[in-house]
């Protein structure tokens, strides 16, 4: 739990953790909202299932931390353990970050951002990796804060079905 002071002086309990599973479809609402941010296509179908398999299996592929602010979830990220053939090392990639408007440019997002660094750390990771859309102007201004360093590329994908 952080305790924080925002600029209009108002308390602010912060818990940074992992979801429980009966938090799932909460998750599921940030991950709708942050695709229509994105401006990105959402079916909530099935999603809840999915990512309870997915995070609360044996040896997870996938975790997520979560931002819970005076008893809401504000925020989410995802990541997954990755290898680097170019490094010859595992890596994070962290696939999800998203703060609720509301809750934006209060320290959330990077205190997301420093617990994957910490799983990071203990998985034996040096490094995280992530994208953001070109036009998140924010987002790019927040990850160079950070001190992110940005490589242009162009990210395709190819559907299988």
């Amino acid at each position: 739990w952080f305790n924080l002071r925002n600029t209009k002086e108002r308390c602010m309990n912060i818990e940074i953790r992992k979801p429980q599973i009966t938090e799932i479809p909460q998750l599921v609402e940030l991950c709708a909202l942050h695709a229509e941010y994105e401006k990105y296509d959402f079916d909530k179908t099935g999603k809840a299932e999915k990512l309870s398999q997915f995070l609360f299996s044996e040896n997870p592929p996938l975790h997520c931390y979560i931002a819970v602010v005076d008893g809401e979830m504000a925020a989410y990220t995802t990541f997954s353990k990755q290898f680097s053939t170019w490094q010859a090392m595992h890596y994070i990639h962290m696939d999800c970050l998203f703060v609720l408007e509301s809750h934006r440019g209060k320290v959330i997002g990077e205190m997301l951002v420093n617990k994957v660094k910490d799983f990071a750390k203990e998985s034996n990771c040096t490094q995280i990796q992530w994208q953001t859309p070109h036009d998140n102007v924010r987002a790019i201004k927040f990850y160079h804060r950070i001190g992110g360093k940005a490589k242009q590329k162009l990210r395709y994908y190819l559907n299988i079905q």
